[in-house]
C-alpha cells in the first residue's frame, strides 16, 4: 500500500525505458515488457482506493505531460494503454475539462501523414468520454462532425440499428 515510492518507481522506469527503446532493439520484448509493468503499476495506483487523490493528481499531470511526447505512441501501444490511465483518473479526479482541452491541444498536431490513426482515436475517446460524463449534446454534435470516422460511422449505424431505423 505504499503508492507514493510504487510512483516513484514507475516513473523513472517508465521514462528510462521508453528512451532505451528507442534506442535499441528489443527482439526479445524485455524492455517492452518492463515498461508494460510500469504502466500496469501507474494502473493498479489509479484504481486503489487507497491511494490518495494528491497523488492520482499527481499521475494525472504526469501522464499529461508524457503523452505530448510521440515516442509512447510510436513505439507499440504504450501511448494508447497510458492514455487509458489519463482517463481514468480523469473521471475519478473530475478533471473533466483538464483531459478534453489535452485532446484538443493534440488534434491540431496530428497533421502528419501518418498520424490519421492517432487523430481518429483521440476523436473517438473524446466523444466516449462526453458521452460517458452526460455531455450528450456536445458528443452528438462531436459525432456528426466526424462520421468520416469508420468507427464513429459504425456506431451511429448501430445505434440506428438497434431503433429498427433502416432508413439511412
Amino acid at each position: 500500500n505504499n503508492f507514493s515510492d510504487a510512483f516513484a518507481l514507475a516513473k523513472p522506469l517508465l521514462k528510462g525505458m521508453m528512451e532505451a527503446i528507442t534506442e535499441s532493439d528489443d527482439f526479445n520484448g524485455n524492455i517492452g515488457g518492463t515498461i508494460d509493468d510500469a504502466i500496469r503499476l501507474l494502473e493498479m495506483i489509479a484504481d486503489a482506493d487507497k491511494a490518495a487523490s494528491a497523488l492520482k493528481e499527481h499521475i494525472f499531470f504526469f501522464l499529461k505531460t508524457e503523452l505530448n511526447n510521440k515516442v509512447y505512441f510510436n513505439y507499440g501501444d504504450f501511448g494508447y494503454e497510458l492514455f487509458a490511465v489519463f482517463e481514468k483518473l480523469a473521471v475519478q479526479l473530475n478533471n473533466a475539462e483538464e483531459f478534453l482541452s489535452f485532446i484538443d491541444a493534440q488534434l491540431p498536431k496530428l497533421t502528419g501523414e501518418y498520424d490519421t490513426y492517432r487523430k481518429d482515436f483521440f476523436q473517438t475517446e473524446k466523444i466516449a468520454f462526453l458521452k460517458a460524463t452526460g455531455k450528450t449534446n456536445e458528443a452528438e454534435k462531436l459525432i456528426l462532425q466526424n462520421l468520416d470516422i469508420k468507427e464513429i460511422r459504425q456506431g451511429e449505424v448501430n445505434k440506428e440499428k438497434k431503433k429498427k431505423n433502416y432508413k439511412l
